[in-house]
């Protein structure tokens, strides 16, 4: 949870509340930072671009240092230094990304389920609606269908 605020005593009481609401509790300061990287990552729906191997070319030559490709998605993740020429390489192809953005990403992933997913959703919607949470990050995975 990223916070941004001018009242670190009461916005640590409040997302605290929330913690323990929905079932979890608030760790130190960083005590979970170190499970997570910040990196560049784009999104390029294969509906609007599906040569895979040709998508692979350029973002690497442009410095991405991996993509996946999903259902009806290409992920690519690159260093945050690297985004402004991937950007730059996609767009002088004429290729349009879903989304972009530097964010922090996990090293694993927790699969969440059943009442665990949602107690997970329930929390992270609270946190979202707190005016003083800027970013909420987190290393769980839930299945579409839950």
């Amino acid at each position: 949870v990223v916070v941004v605020t001018g009242n670190w005593n009461a916005t640590a009481g409040d997302v605290g509340h929330l913690f323990s609401k929905h079932g979890g509790n608030l760790g130190e300061t960083g005590c979970v930072g170190w499970m997570f990287k910040q990196k560049a990552v784009f999104i390029v729906e294969k509906e609007t671009f599906d040569d895979e191997d040709a998508l692979m070319d350029i973002v690497l030559e442009a410095g991405a240092e991996d993509m996946k490709s999903e259902d009806d998605v290409f992920e690519i993740t690159a260093a945050p230094t690297d985004y402004d020429a991937i950007e730059a390489a996609l767009a002088e192809k004429g290729i349009e990304t879903a989304s972009s953005e530097v964010t922090m990403v996990p090293d694993t992933t927790v699969n969440l389920e059943g009442k665990d997913a949602e107690k997970m959703m329930n929390l992270v919607d609270a946190l979202e609606e707190n005016d003083d949470v800027q970013n909420v990050y987190g290393n769980y995975e839930i299945d579409e269908e839950e």
